[in-house]
């Protein structure tokens, strides 16, 4: 299918972000698009998926002020919060329902069921509920329910940020078999450049341009700053866990974190990675083990660290919002506007935290996080959603909390985030460490 793109623009409330001229979209056409965090391209993306104005608080339109409303027949989007639409009672659910809403057949429906269970390589999750899989999974269930529709454009926005190193590669290359247009959006090149054959940017002044080549980033120097002390900042033992009736995620788990350690928590999706913190920060209690944690006078009864020295950055920051703004949000941590303005949100004040794109939520959940003095930080793929420069500034932010000698456990698919820990945990399905 081919699909023209007018002279288009893009904004939120009464914010333009971005005008673009016309594009063609053709059968193989493999775009990726680039753009500093909060330049439009999510927004340009729900606008191609026909979620504007009624499903996302934006506009877009041509010359003429038409709008994309139907386009939505012809597109399907996988989006940045891979748990944003899921609703039905199992995988196998959440597949059929779109080809229920477009009045296929039961045995077409079926059929393409099964199909996109074997193309995604997520049969063994098709009774799951959606909602209880990790990231990773929850992605790879939104390609399947995607590939399922059999669009004409595929939307893909932040695929892999969930993804090991491993299952992002195969990721991409099942992205190859798709003949169809599909148009990308990422703040890393690298993964697409042997996919890709051509590059969208949106620059800082609000322009859409074409690259003739992808970007390449400088290689930063990473390596820890400082070293772990010989005392313990927190111990776990025997630990057993399961979600209800479910298979062991831990099965006699244990592990010990010096003080001023960094730790990175590394892991293929599902083996268990935000599970652990949500143990460790008291909203899941395990079947049978003991922590202990140098802030906790006496044996713990698995009480919240979170209450006592540990601070958490979540991997859906927008599950934790609960001001009407974001000034309200960081003083409601104690962060000032100083914090703010070096996270890059001195403009954002008074708009909400939802209002945000991924990238300035992550940021905002960072300058609370760490504005704060606790001597334990939690951070769960803390670069999702960040460009190279806050990537970069996330970067300095670690090392400083390592020469201050803060506790450091990080979930990361990035290797390069990965190299500045002292040490590494890699969980497997039914988790052991190693």
């Amino acid at each position: 299918m081919n699909l023209s793109l007018p002279a288009l623009s893009v904004g939120r409330g009464d914010r333009p972000l971005f005008h673009s001229s016309p594009r063609d979209l053709r059968s193989g056409n493999r775009v990726v698009l680039l753009g500093p965090n909060g330049c439009g391209k999510s927004t340009l993306l729900a606008c191609l998926a026909g979620l504007v104005p009624e499903y996302v608080n934006a506009w877009c339109q041509d010359r003429n002020g038409n709008t994309f409303k139907g386009w939505c027949d012809r597109t399907a989007l996988v989006p940045q919060n891979p748990y944003s639409a899921f609703f039905a009672p199992s995988v196998e659910r959440e597949i059929a329902f779109p080809l229920e809403n477009l009045g296929l057949e039961r045995r077409q429906i079926i059929e393409r069921v099964e199909e996109a269970l074997d193309w995604a390589g997520i049969r063994h999750l098709r009774e799951r509920n959606a909602a209880t899989l990790s990231g990773g999974e929850a992605q790879r269930v939104h390609l399947a329910v995607t590939r399922a529709r059999r669009p004409g454009l595929y939307l893909l926005d932040e695929p892999l940020a969930y993804l090991d190193a491993e299952a992002a590669a195969d990721f991409v290359q099942k992205l190859n078999d798709i003949e169809e247009p599909a148009l990308v959006v990422d703040h890393d090149p690298a993964p697409w450049r042997n996919w890709a054959n051509e590059w969208w940017y949106i620059s800082p002044a609000g322009q859409l341009q074409v690259l003739e080549s992808p970007p390449v980033s400088p290689e930063a120097k990473i390596l820890p700053d400082g070293e772990p002390g010989s005392e313990h900042a927190l111990v776990l033992e025997g630990l057993w866990f399961r979600y209800r009736e479910g298979p062991w995620i831990f099965r006699d788990f244990s592990l010990e974190v010096k003080q001023g350690e960094t730790l990175a928590v590394v892991g293929p999706s599902g083996s268990g990675k935000t599970t652990l913190f949500r143990l460790l920060t008291g909203q899941e209690r395990p079947q049978r083990g003991s922590l202990w944690a140098k802030s906790v006078q006496g044996p713990s009864r698995w009480q919240a660290l979170a209450l006592r020295s540990a601070v958490l950055v979540p991997q859906n920051p927008e599950h934790y919002f609960w001001k009407p703004s974001v000034r309200e949000e960081a003083r409601t941590d104690g962060v000032d506007l100083e914090v703010l303005a070096r996270f890059g949100l001195e403009g954002h004040g008074e708009r909400s935290p939802f209002t945000l794109s991924s990238g300035e939520q992550r940021r905002l959940t960072l300058a609370c996080a760490l504005g704060k003095d606790r001597d334990i930080v939690l951070l769960d793929e803390p670069s999702f959603g960040l460009d190279e420069a806050s990537f970069l500034m996330l970067m300095e932010d670690l090392k400083k909390l390592q020469r201050e000698g803060k506790t450091v456990l990080m979930i990361t698919h990035r290797e390069d985030l990965a190299r500045m820990a002292h040490r590494r945990v890699r969980l497997q399905a039914s988790v052991y460490a190693s």
